[in-house]
């Protein structure tokens, strides 16, 4: 079974240069960080990716360094990421982007966004299944890319799990 850890961290507090910003609500699964994991997977296909394209004439200073790309996301904002939000409950993410109806897509929670801030720019979904005593992430993807994610299926006692996100938010309203 595993477990996850849902906390926020001033260290992972967004500010924009222009003024604002918003606290990243970090997700460790068996106690590594979302992320790290993530990145993990992405690790090869970005690195092809990026030989890819400079084969293809284009500079690292537009790509950034190899492997660059992968991991590449914010942890989401208590909005989306905690109750009353039911995105990590089964609710499906309203991406916003235009699909056709019957895209599995559409059934798909986000659990990782863009870098740029707008969470429908470059983001992570997987399909968050609520059973009775158990919660499932499987068939993870990225929206942009076609990359085969062998992350999961991951499996949470339901108890622990909602456990895990009522503390989160209890933390998040005693610091405002």
């Amino acid at each position: 079974m595993d477990t996850i850890t849902v906390r926020q961290s001033a260290k992972l507090y967004i500010h924009w240069p222009e003024g604002g910003g918003f606290q990243q609500i970090e997700m460790l699964i068996n106690g590594v960080p979302l992320i790290e994991l993530v990145r993990e997977v992405e690790l090869p296909y970005a690195e092809e990716e990026f030989d890819q394209r400079t084969a293809d004439g284009e500079g690292i200073d537009d790509l950034g360094s190899r492997g660059a790309l992968a991991g590449d996301y914010h942890y989401l904002p208590p909005s989306i990421a905690l109750p009353p939000s039911q995105n990590f409950f089964g609710e499906p993410y309203n991406h916003g982007l235009l699909t056709e109806s019957d895209d599995p897509v559409n059934l798909k929670s986000v659990i990782l966004s863009c870098t740029c801030g707008v969470t429908e720019c470059w983001f992570l979904m997987a399909n968050i299944t609520l059973k009775d005593k158990l919660v499932v992430w499987d068939n993870f993807q990225q929206f942009h890319r076609d990359w085969a994610y062998t992350l999961g299926p991951l499996v949470f006692d339901r108890e622990q799990y909602t456990a895990a996100f009522n503390a989160a938010l209890i933390t998040l309203h005693k610091a405002v």
